[in-house]
This record gives C-alpha cells, structure tokens and sequence, in this order.
C-alpha cells in the first residue's frame, strides 16, 4: 500500500511540475518580444477552471498559456470587463471569436490589464 502511494503521490508531482513549466514557456510567436503585462493567475475557461495560467499582453495579440495555448489577435477583442464570476472579480474578455471559449482571468492587477487592453484594442 506505501508503495502505491509513493507512486501516486509522484506521479501528481510531476503533473503539477509540468503544468507549472508549461505555463511559462513562451510560443514562438512570443520569441524576441517583450510583453506589455505578464501575470501568473487563475481563471475560468469555457465554464471549468483553470489553474497555472500566464497570461501576456503584446501590441498586437495576448496569450494565454497553460497546457495549450490561446492566442487573440487585438484586432479579435471587443471589450475587456471587470466582472464576477464564482463570487470573485476577474477580467472578462469578450472576443469575436467563435472558436474560442469565454474567458475569465482572476488577476492581481486586473485594472492594469483592461487598461492597456482599452489602449491597444481600442476597446
């Protein structure tokens, strides 16, 4: 019995480690550029929960990472919201898309992020 727990408990280490690493590696897209917002944090995707996110903020597009990775184009954005959501306040980001999910990220700094989101989407 220790010894299945052993490998239980190892083996959801390693799933955390790697979904921590993950979540930090940045898209080719991203290479040689500096972001204009970085922040680790939580969210809602699709309606689940999404742990282990790092979300960043570029001229023209913002991604947010974790084991797979949503790229939206500026242009794509039509208004970033502060909003509630399972009682917590996050920033919403309402997209054209239709292959993308809802989005809801519980930031630090979430005014800072819809601020500069206003100012390069125009939204």
């Amino acid at each position: 019995m220790i010894i299945f727990d052993t490998i239980v408990l190892s083996f959801v280490i390693f799933v955390i480690i790697y979904i921590i690493w993950k979540r930090g590696t940045k898209l080719e897209l991203e290479q040689g550029l500096d972001p204009l917002f970085t922040e680790y944090c939580n969210g809602v995707i699709d309606g689940g929960r999404a742990k282990f996110l790092r979300f960043s903020i570029y001229t023209d597009f913002l991604v947010i990472g974790f084991s797979r990775s949503i790229i939206i184009q500026t242009s794509d954005i039509k208004s970033p919201n502060i909003e509630r959501y399972f009682g917590i306040q996050g920033l919403a980001i309402h997209h054209k898309r239709e292959d993308l999910p809802k989005i809801v990220l519980f930031l630090r700094d979430a005014s800072k992020a819809k601020y500069i989101l206003q100012g390069i989407a125009g939204a």
